[in-house]
């Protein structure tokens, strides 16, 4: 009898464990499930944090392009080609009109300038006029600008744009005792078509509608 009961403690003693070594294993078998599962989780992660960087960097790259397009308006490529003085500065012709009994005569005067808006800034020597030395000879000013400037103070915007330079004016424009409305387009597009890169000049009153049209049906924005 009592060898009876040894061997059924032993045999007992052995299936616990047995039982014991399977509960371990399984608990094993879950920690490893459970490591697996969390590199994969880390690998997905550190994946998405690589290419989000990318991602944004092109995003910022491609906006900073696109300000600079725009601030730039292309002007400072026009002013690279044209050729300087010794100091830097381009030289660029000013189309005034000059008094005399032919009326629809022009006369270009030059200016200097390192300004890099080149176009804006020949411009603004048009609408400046002559010295009070150029007066003397007989050069005139086509241009006469009145009222109060609806773009923030400035007398005019540009905006070029394929080969076409859009010029609006911020004042009322209107021309002078000895010019025409004709003289006026003339003078503005000869000061903005010597630079080859202009092709076209649209101008524009105050209030968006097409300079000189006397047809109201803003032509200049269709040809």
């Amino acid at each position: 009898m009592k060898k009876i009961l040894i061997v059924l403690l032993i045999i007992i003693n052995i299936l616990v464990l047995i039982g014991l070594s399977g509960l371990v294993f399984y608990q094993f078998k879950q920690i490893l499930d459970r490591d697996n599962q969390i590199n994969v989780l880390s690998s997905k992660i550190s994946n998405n944090k690589t290419v989000k960087p990318s991602t944004k960097s092109d995003s910022s790259t491609a906006i900073t392009q696109s300000s600079l397009q725009i601030k730039d308006n292309g002007q400072q490529e026009i002013f690279n080609l044209l050729k300087k003085n010794k100091e830097g500065q381009a030289i660029v012709n000013i189309f005034f009109l000059k008094d005399s009994q032919d009326k629809n005569t022009i006369f270009s005067l030059e200016r200097l300038s390192d300004r890099q808006d080149i176009l804006t800034f020949s411009l603004e020597e048009l609408i400046k006029g002559p010295t009070p030395a150029e007066l003397t000879k007989g050069i005139i000013s086509p241009i006469v600008l009145s009222g109060i400037s609806n773009c923030g103070g400035d007398n005019f915007t540009l905006f070029l744009s394929n080969g076409t330079a859009t010029v609006k004016m911020c004042k009322v424009l209107s021309n002078s005792a000895n010019s025409s409305s004709e003289q006026i387009r003339n003078s503005i597009e000869l000061t903005t078509k010597q630079f080859s890169e202009v092709k076209k000049v649209i101008i524009l009153n105050s209030n968006n509608t097409c300079f000189g049209d006397s047809s109201s049906q803003d032509s200049c924005k269709n040809i």
